[in-house]
């Protein structure tokens, strides 16, 4: 649930930091911040993590207006079944490499025991260090994990103490610059005009490959192209003129397409090593999406992830979802002994 400014009538902006308060409060989650003598600016609420219709964990953030200057964040995450939500500290410190766009094979990494006092009291922990600018710092209290990630700050104590009251670091973002506005998208090229359906799969083909090679060692985040939004568009209403559908049912099979290829890159070493393989099963996904009546020899697994998607968004048994997900695996590899 992240903080939503784009409409900036007060009306509107009360209405969602009461509901935030609201939601905290009932959900008895402990939430942490910097002590006021160690912290380097005033804390903002930075959003919740939901899992489950529970709030299972809240970040707290301290920006710096300066480019260089330090910036911190301070996670609160409650303990969860077997393991905790958050995953290894050095991910905490990856994520943040990423998003500055440095590459993460270019630091020295250290982790070393650490003491993280709670309320006053000590307790122990670990710290992961990149390079000199960057740092991690996490332990466990009872059943919540506290997680402090910094920028160009290096304080002597790592100092947190419970929030009692979180309206001053929500009335804080009244103050913030609304967001700059999005620039208009672009035009579509025009060779990308006759076929957006397919200049659609291509590019999120290639976003996808961009993606995990960001993922494992950083750099330039990936972006999309400027027109994107209009190549979007275009193949919506090529979806219409080629089905007759409605505008939200082209718009969904359109998304359900670009998912489709993204997770057989993500999830399918044969598509993403095996060209022929790979061709074939674009060509096809393709097909399913324009034609929803061709036989192709792919359709059961393009009914395994249209099945696949609505179990993902109606059922919250993890069990039912795995389920559904090991269907449309084991159709792409029924169908690649079809064809093979």
């Amino acid at each position: 649930m992240e903080f939503d400014r784009s409409r900036r009538a007060d009306e509107y902006y009360a209405s969602q930091t009461d509901r935030i308060r609201r939601t905290l409060r009932d959900s008895n989650m402990p939430i942490v911040a910097l002590t006021e003598s160690t912290r380097p600016a005033d804390e903002l609420f930075g959003g919740l993590t939901e899992a489950d219709d529970k709030i299972v964990g809240v970040r707290v953030v301290y920006p710096s207006p300066q480019p260089d200057g330090p910036w911190v964040s301070v996670d609160t995450t409650r303990w969860a079944g077997t393991r905790t939500n958050s995953g290894p500290l050095r991910w905490l410190v990856e994520h943040r490499l990423r998003q500055q766009g440095e590459r993460l094979s270019s630091f020295d990494w250290s982790e070393e025991p650490a003491t993280v006092l709670v309320d006053g009291e000590p307790v122990g922990g670990r710290l992961v260090r990149a390079g000199t600018r960057w740092w991690a710092a996490r332990c466990n209290r009872a059943d919540v994990e506290i997680s402090v990630l910094a920028e160009n700050w290096h304080p002597d104590t790592i100092a947190v103490n419970t929030v009692t009251d979180v309206a001053p670091m929500l009335d804080r973002l009244r103050s913030r610059p609304a967001p700059s506005q999005h620039k208009s998208p672009e035009p579509l090229p025009e060779p990308l005009r006759s076929e957006p359906h397919r200049a659609l799969v291509d590019i999120v083909l290639r976003s996808a490959q961009q993606h995990s090679g960001w993922m494992a060692d950083g750099g330039p985040v990936p972006e999309l192209p400027a027109y994107w939004s209009t190549l979007w568009t275009a193949a919506i209403q090529r979806q219409i003129a080629l089905t007759d559908q409605s505008e939200p049912e082209a718009r969904d099979s359109v998304r359900r397409l670009a998912d489709h290829v993204a997770n057989l890159h993500h999830d399918a070493a044969w598509f993403r090593d095996n060209t022929d393989l790979r061709t074939r099963a674009v060509a096809e996904t393709l097909l399913h999406c324009t034609m929803p009546d061709a036989s192709v020899p792919s359709r059961p697994a393009q009914q395994a992830w249209q099945h696949r998607q609505v179990v993902a968004g109606t059922h919250r048994r993890p069990e039912i979802a795995a389920a559904a997900d090991r269907a449309w695996r084991e159709a792409w590899i029924t169908w690649i002994n079809t064809v093979g």
